[in-house]
């Protein structure tokens, strides 16, 4: 695909912008790109971006102690510098010089909306297996003392049988 401006080189830059719900796309080369101020993947916009977000006012160089992240190693200045915090524990060392960063960008520098839903189980959990031996030794004692011979008989054979003891049952 040749450049839309110069129509000569291939375009290596592709460029998609909305204006008031129009877009439009580009597909420039480097030299039209960098004649348009189109930037060609250095990532400084990002890193930018990021920064002006943050806002975060490096601290005075007559400041004697420079904090460190016990995890990452991060000073404050790095933070600033880039934009970026180094790992989650970054939040609580320097929440001080921080909390003013997050109360500006979320509004609040706590959370305060839905907790995410625990995850669900792929398989629901199977109901627990009922041994059908104890079952019947159940029904078995319940015959019993009802004084209900026959039923408990027949409870009894039953649970021979399940047991793998066929001898002296008697089948009807």
């Amino acid at each position: 695909m040749l450049c839309e401006k110069c129509n000569q080189k291939p375009a290596v830059v592709f460029y998609k912008q909305t204006i008031n719900g129009v877009t439009s796309s580009y597909n420039l080369c480097k030299n039209c790109a960098s004649i348009t101020g189109t930037q060609t993947g250095t990532g400084a916009p990002l890193n930018d971006l990021l920064k002006s977000f943050m806002l975060v006012k490096p601290p005075s160089p007559h400041a004697q102690i420079k904090t460190t992240c016990n995890f990452c190693r991060y000073t404050f200045d790095m933070i600033a510098t880039s934009g970026k915090v180094g790992c989650a524990q970054c939040y609580t060392t320097f929440a001080p010089q921080l909390s003013a960063s997050l109360r500006r960008i979320h509004g609040d520098r706590i959370y305060k909306d839905f907790a995410p839903l625990p995850p669900t189980p792929a398989t629901p959990p199977s109901p627990p297996q009922i041994n059908p031996i104890n079952e019947l030794r159940v029904q078995l004692k319940f015959a019993i003392a009802t004084e209900n011979y026959e039923q408990a008989a027949t409870l009894r054979d039953q649970i021979k049988l399940l047991e793998g003891g066929t001898e002296n049952v008697v089948q009807i």
